[in-house]
This record gives structure tokens, sequence and C-alpha cells, in this order.
């Protein structure tokens, strides 16, 4: 890991930026909490992403104050698999 410090190091900036751009959410890790506020909807948006081949988690209620979508933005996507997620998450969040 130290020896790819720098590369890690840019790839977790680059992905931090992705998640701003496409979901306007600023975060410090890797870790996007998404409020969906419905735990209904949140399972229904995890379906429909694991049927796209994500693998997404859904925090409902009373585990959290309101349901959220849990995203980790992983080095191991490539970025383009990242913004194509962040689409669809947008596209199911506000269907």
């Amino acid at each position: 890991i130290l020896q790819n410090k720098q590369i890690l190091s840019y790839q977790i900036r680059q992905r931090q930026l992705i998640i701003y751009e496409e979901l306007d959410k600023k975060i410090d890790g890797l870790i996007v909490p998404i409020v969906v506020a419905n735990n209904k909807k949140v399972i229904n948006i995890k379906d429909k992403l694991a049927k796209d081949g994500y693998a997404i988690g859904a925090i409902r209620q009373p585990t959290v104050q309101k349901a959220i979508l849990r995203v980790i933005a992983r080095v191991q996507q490539s970025e383009d698999e990242l913004k194509n997620l962040c689409k669809k998450i947008n596209r199911y969040c506000y269907e």
C-alpha cells in the first residue's frame, strides 16, 4: 500500500470528484450515504440496481433516522462504471 500511496490517493480523489459531479455529494472517504427517506423505495432502488449488476446497501429505519442507500466508490471499479452507477441512482431516486 505504501508503494502505491500516490496512485491510490489519486484514484480516491477521482472517485470523490465523480460522486460530487454526478450526485452533488461531497465525501471525505469512499462511502456515500444517499438519503431516500422511504423504506419501501430504498429496497426497490437496491433491487433495481442489483438487477443491473450493482451490490448496493439499503439501510432502513429504525437502524437509521431516514432510509439510505450505502454506496462504496471502490477504486477497483472503473470511473465509467461509477459514473453509470451514479446516473442510475439519480434516475431511480427520482422516478
